[in-house]
């Protein structure tokens, strides 16, 4: 079994029993399309512009000019996740959130390296999530320690930070990391 292809740069693997019980919305294909597009117009605005706010009114504005009826429930959760997407920690919110996670390690791409959780009291166990596309990982990497000045990139293939949330994230690339990428985030 394979994930469905998703345009975020993420997917959830299907789900077995020893995978640690995060929940995830599951978006349906047009779900995942519209909040894709959304996404593009939002990251092509200069960055100063990136706002919650500006998130909201292109949204609806998307919305209304391509004649899309959400219920309040649907908007809500649309909107969350997009804002997670977008300004936050992404498909890595849940796991964040989660007081009984003290690290979380992404050891590659793809469906072969599931995200994997230290959870406490059970060490470590794989997450139905994994990331489908470098760049979205990295990216990711780099929202995350925004705040700490630093950045990963080809010149600088490692990054060592503490983010917000008194997290530290140490993420690594081609050439340090063999698999491409590698990143850990701990409390």
């Amino acid at each position: 079994m394979h994930a469905p292809p998703s345009p975020l740069g993420w997917a959830l693997l299907p789900r077995k029993k020893e995978h640690h019980p995060i929940t995830w919305p599951i978006l349906s294909h047009e779900e995942n399309t519209l909040i894709h597009e959304i996404l593009e117009h939002f990251y092509v605005q200069p960055s100063a512009s990136q706002t919650r706010e500006a998130l909201h009114v292109l949204f609806s504005a998307h919305c209304e000019q391509n004649a899309v009826e959400l219920d309040e429930e649907q908007r809500a959760y649309l909107e969350t996740t997009l804002f997670h997407h977008a300004l936050g920690a992404g498909p890595l919110t849940p796991l964040l959130q989660d007081a009984q996670l003290e690290e979380i390690a992404i050891t590659g791409i793809g469906e072969t390296h599931p995200v994997r959780v230290f959870a406490v009291g059970k060490g470590w166990v794989e997450t139905p999530l994994c990331f489908t596309d470098e760049q979205t990982a990295i990216h990711l990497m780099n929202r995350l320690a925004l705040g700490s000045g630093k950045r990963l990139s080809a010149s600088t293939p490692t990054l060592n930070a503490q983010i917000e949330g008194n997290y530290r994230l140490h993420a690594s690339i081609h050439p340090v990391c063999p698999s491409r990428l590698g990143a850990g985030i701990r409390q």
